[in-house]
């Protein structure tokens, strides 16, 4: 195995402070680590991983329990509980983002500015309703801690590399304000080259990432806290060598509000609300980043993956319930169109032909209703229970568009010509009334031991791949087609889990099934010559 070198620098400043002090006093100290009550909670903080990751998803590898796969230097796709892609939920700063690439160049956690989130939640299995439908792998949160800063003004600064990978990675984050209100400015910039593996080959998995953010929030009373952000991501020539395309160029722009109360108001005893937009423009090829070989057809991929939603959370007490009720949005628009040259040509100067409407102009909406609380019992138990309800629609509205490529052999078929041949359907708009719901049981047997069990049912509805892919070829090999008569994947999990705190460290074990229904496969009707088709 070949051996990396990491060099990191780390910074922080307070320049006001450094002003007006002239003794040396020591830092709050701040302990890192897992949460130790609970063995399906771990928690980590990106400034004291000890290692340069290339991105959220390979970051998430420092927590036990969880693993990522790849297919390049970046886009690492987060695995908990043997389950990855969207049977896990993942937020960045409150607001879902879902990839322009249908084959998930670019998963959510691809696109986490590590360096501006203070902390980061990983739930394994389902543990809380609020986050969204699905999740039965798990939710992972990428949060930040904006705050005034004691002394005005903070300056952090970081500049690091290795001699294999991530070359440079370096940003610049300054939080300025008072008791009133702040502002965080933050940059990022980060390059990888080629991974060389042992035997010296090289491995095409380089990429260029930058990211801007900026907040701004209001703090109008210590109990109140109003913010809204801004934030600009992108990934230009990221290579991938398990894939036959490369992506040029990755965009996403972010946009969140926020407005938090932890006071009463009437009847509540807390308050949440978040509102975000994310756009992503994605585009893939076959030939400006590689070798076209002189047999191949070039192929240009452009995609745009839109998601706008919210959330409203009020919290309550009710015989001796904690109670959290509220409403959770998500609405969802995808499209991608495949362009070739014209006929069986090769001209990479002449791609506009389009031969197949991936993402045939893909709406998914939920809307969930959500109670959850908790209730202790003698100081030494707990129980936990939850109920969501989610109506989901769903429609395609490219669906009878027709693409331009054609010989005199073969004719692009439009997607529902697709469902029609292989699925005998067509894509019409739909619906879905999906149920989950959450039971669990806490109780301390000692000072340092605390065991819990719980049950739950979590519903995932298909999503735009699964239902609504459509990419057509000659070749069958190369055929990819979603079925939009799919129903929702219906989990039905149960656990059992135990914590020690022990003197110098924490022990924990967890056992769980997880009990699938209608679970959505990906298949080939003929071995690897066959279309892939979902059951």
């Amino acid at each position: 195995m070949k051996k990396t070198i990491v060099i990191a620098l780390l910074g922080m400043a307070s320049p006001m402070a450094m002003a007006a002090d002239t003794y040396t006093s020591l830092p709050n100290v701040v302990v890192f680590g897992e949460v130790a009550s609970e063995p399906n909670i771990s928690e980590i903080q990106p400034a004291e991983v000890p290692r340069i990751a290339n991105d959220g998803g390979d970051m998430l590898r420092e927590a036990l329990g969880v693993d990522a796969g790849r297919i390049g230097g970046h886009g690492f796709e987060p695995n908990i509980r043997g389950q990855q892609q969207n049977r896990i939920n993942v937020l960045l700063d409150g607001a879902y983002i879902y990839g322009g690439c249908p084959n998930r160049m670019d998963p959510p956690s691809g696109y986490a500015a590590l360096d501006s989130y203070e902390r980061v939640t990983i739930l394994k299995g389902v543990q809380t309703l609020l986050y969204g439908g699905g999740g039965s792998g798990g939710t992972v949160l990428f949060d930040r801690v904006n705050q005034a800063p004691e002394d005005g003004l903070d300056i952090g600064y970081g500049l690091g590399g290795t001699t294999n990978g991530v070359r440079l990675d370096t940003f610049a984050d300054v939080m300025a304000g008072n008791d009133t209100g702040y502002v965080r400015l933050f940059g990022n910039a980060k390059e990888a080259e080629n991974y060389s593996a042992g035997n010296g080959d090289e491995i095409r998995s380089s990429f260029e990432q930058t990211n801007g953010l900026i907040v701004a929030g209001l703090t109008p009373g210590s109990d109140k806290v109003i913010e809204l952000s801004y934030e600009y991501n992108n990934i230009k020539d990221a290579l991938f060598e398990g894939r036959s395309m490369d992506a040029p160029d990755s965009t996403a722009d972010s946009l969140r509000f926020k407005y938090d109360q932890d006071s009463e108001i009437g009847f509540l005893t807390g308050l949440s609300f978040e509102a975000y937009s994310t756009q992503v423009d994605h585009l893939m090829d076959n030939y400006s980043l590689r070798d076209l070989p002189a047999s191949a057809m070039p192929m240009r991929v452009p995609t745009t993956s839109d998601t706008a939603g919210g959330r409203l959370l009020m919290d309550t007490a009710l015989s001796n319930w904690n109670l959290t009720f509220g409403i959770d949005l998500q609405n969802t628009d995808r499209d991608a169109t495949r362009y070739s040259s014209p006929g069986m040509s090769n001209d990479v100067n002449n791609v506009n032909t389009s031969q197949s409407i991936l993402w045939p102009g893909t709406q998914i909406d939920q809307t969930g209703l959500i109670l959850e609380g908790e209730h202790p019992i003698s100081g030494n138990r707990l129980v936990k229970a939850g109920i969501r309800y989610d109506y989901v629609t769903y429609d395609a509205t490219r669906a009878d568009e027709q693409p331009e490529w054609s010989t005199m052999m073969a004719q692009a078929q439009s997607p529902n010509q697709l469902y029609s041949t292989y699925y005998g359907t067509t894509a019409s708009k739909g619906t879905e009334h999906n149920l989950g719901f959450l039971l669990r049981y806490e109780q301390d047997l000692a000072a340092n031991t605390r065991i819990f069990t719980g049950i739950s049912r979590s519903m995932r509805t298909a999503d735009a791949t699964e239902r609504y892919m459509a990419s057509w070829s000659p070749m069958a090999s190369m055929t990819w087609v979603g079925n939009p008569e799919l129903d929702p994947e219906a989990h039905h999990q149960i656990d059992f889990g135990v914590n020690w705190g022990l003197q110098k460290f924490d022990a924990n074990a967890v056992v769980y099934a997880d009990f699938i229904s209608d679970y959505i496969l990906a298949y080939r009707t003929v071995d690897i010559a066959g279309p892939l088709l979902y059951k």
